[in-house]
């Protein structure tokens, strides 16, 4: 179902986990998205929130080009600021939702990415090949030769941007007003 198309609950949800969705949601999308989580949380909910971003200062460029992952790997995704995403919470949100905290774990994703790459390589003649053979057997040698080189070239391009800070990995935890489990652990 499309979040757009989610009707409003009887009962509001306490708390909302979105986690690499929007990467896929579109920059012109991002303020509906954050609107639709808007309308779904109760008045003291909490939504918590994982995505791809791309630094402040490559943002315009980026956003105005096309890139190797957009063009071969997710066509359509757009990996937004940190700006973008607080922006558009606020806008989506009506202002109700108040940023609690931003911790970039992109570090941590270079890790990731390397032990996909090797997990996909190690499986690719095994397992991987079979499969994709089956589910389209129009493709020749060649071309699934070309898959596997794209895939193994964006995990390494992955890897190199999270580990040289060239893309981020944030996690960004929101709460309205009154959203008391966000003080727990904090000494008033």
């Amino acid at each position: 179902m499309d979040y757009r198309a989610l009707p409003i609950p009887r009962v509001p949800f306490d708390k909302v986990v979105s986690i690499e969705m929007l990467e896929a949601v579109g920059k012109e999308y991002l303020e509906t998205y954050f609107s639709c989580i808007h309308r779904l949380l109760k008045k003291d909910g909490i939504a918590v929130f994982q995505c791809i971003t791309m630094p402040e200062g490559r943002y315009e460029a980026y956003a105005k080009g096309e890139d190797f992952i957009r063009k071969y790997i997710f066509p359509g995704g757009h990996l937004p600021s940190i700006t973008q995403l607080v922006d558009n919470i606020t806008k989506g949100s009506e202002g109700t939702l108040v940023v609690e905290r931003i911790e970039n774990i992109g570090g941590h994703y270079a890790k990731t990415l390397r032990s996909w790459k090797e997990k996909f390589m190690v499986n690719f003649e095994s397992r991987i090949r079979p499969a994709l053979m089956i589910e389209h057997p129009e493709m020749g040698d060649r071309e699934v030769e070309v898959f596997a080189k794209k895939w193994e070239y964006y995990f390494c391009y992955c890897e190199a941007g999270f580990a040289t800070k060239t893309l981020g990995d944030v996690i960004i935890t929101v709460g309205r007003e009154g959203a008391m489990e966000l003080m727990e652990g904090i000494p008033l």
